[in-house]
């Protein structure tokens, strides 16, 4: 069965726990999924890091982590692209069009991972639970939003008015952190997931602060994408992927049109953003687990951890789009799984 198949690898490839903090990362145990029929028992260490990628099940153990060159001052003219691999802990810079590394930023364990409009980039880290701000370009950190109180941060997005959004795992929400504050004014609580099995894969929020949050079920491998109308109260789920799939990132566009990545399927779908309805779909080189839109509406990068590398791809919108015109993989180890993708758009230059 399709969700067996979910559940034990999620168990055995994809989800490690937090045992302990040393002072360049964390030490991690196992967490183990009972392969069966019907839903799957969780038995896991506090808290809970996991990977949404379908194809960790082909993964044994994780790799060794990272501590390659950091560049203090690359280039910051023109749009910097951002994709992060978990395992090895590193997001690599390269400038558009260029499979060229620029900078690295040295990380814990590097989720899925967001820019704001003025160009700076925010990384939420599994093994510290943190939510990092980086300045375009820069390597060390310009401030540090406390995520522990909801365990593993791995996803989010920032709104017009620096409002961050940081969706969770296992708690199933999304911490809300005003503009400056570094601990959330207020949980949003996805409720498609109870009992601490769910995984808040992707979080993006439009123009009118309408809030799309795409979701996983453990138990059940059932998940979707809900929102939240000015990012407030109870959700609506817009979108119901079936059981066996594995949904991805969600990232809105210029024109509020919707992108929906879908692992197992290796395509993103476009919702029309009002109605939530499929306009277009296109095909993806691997497993798409996130995406980032450019300022412009025309490119979209996606992650892909089955080939450790992004991909950047023509967008249309509804109308087309879907030809590959860019792989960025120079400096990703082997073995170190993308998870999260970003592109700055052209902003902060």
């Amino acid at each position: 069965m399709r969700i067996t198949r979910i559940g034990y690898a999620l168990g055995i490839a994809a989800a490690v726990a937090i045992a302990g903090c040393s002072s360049n990362g964390s030490s991690l145990g196992p967490i183990a999924h009972t392969p069966g029929s019907g839903s799957q028992s969780i038995v896991r260490n506090h808290p809970l890091i996991a990977l949404p990628s379908a194809v960790l099940r082909q993964i044994g153990h994780p790799a060794p982590q990272y501590t390659g060159k950091s560049w203090a001052q690359p280039n910051l003219t023109g749009t910097l692209e951002y994709v992060c691999t978990f395992y090895s802990g590193t997001c690599n810079m390269y400038k558009k069009g260029h499979n060229t590394v620029v900078g690295t930023i040295v990380a814990s364990y590097p989720n899925g991972v967001c820019v704001d409009k003025a160009g700076n980039f925010w990384e939420p880290d599994g093994g510290t639970l943190t939510v990092n701000e980086f300045a375009k370009g820069g390597t060390t950190p310009i401030a540090t939003l406390d995520n522990s109180s909801q365990g593993q941060p791995s996803a989010c997005a920032v709104d017009s008015n620096g409002t961050v959004y940081v969706g969770n795992i296992a708690s199933d929400t999304v911490s809300v952190y005003l503009a400056g504050a570094t601990t959330p004014s207020r949980i949003i609580t996805v409720g498609a997931v109870t009992g601490g099995a769910g995984y808040v894969i992707g979080v993006s929020v439009d123009e009118h602060h309408l809030l799309a949050v795409s979701w996983i079920n453990f138990n059940t491998g059932v998940g979707g994408v809900d929102e939240f109308p000015h990012a407030k109260g109870t959700g609506h789920t817009k979108i119901t992927s079936t059981t066996g799939d594995f949904p991805g990132g969600v990232a809105f566009d210029a024109a509020e049109n919707l992108v929906f990545n879908d692992q197992t399927a290796l395509n993103s779908t476009v919702y029309n953003g009002v109605t939530f309805t499929a306009c277009n779909s296109f095909a993806t080189a691997g497993d798409a687990v996130n995406a980032a839109i450019d300022k412009a509406n025309k490119n979209v990068l996606e992650g892909d951890a089955t080939n450790t590398a992004a991909e950047q791809y023509t967008y249309g919108g509804c109308t087309g789009g879907g030809t590959l015109v860019k792989t960025y993989n120079a400096g990703l180890p082997s073995g170190g799984v993308v998870i999260g993708v970003a592109t700055d758009s052209g902003q902060g230059t």
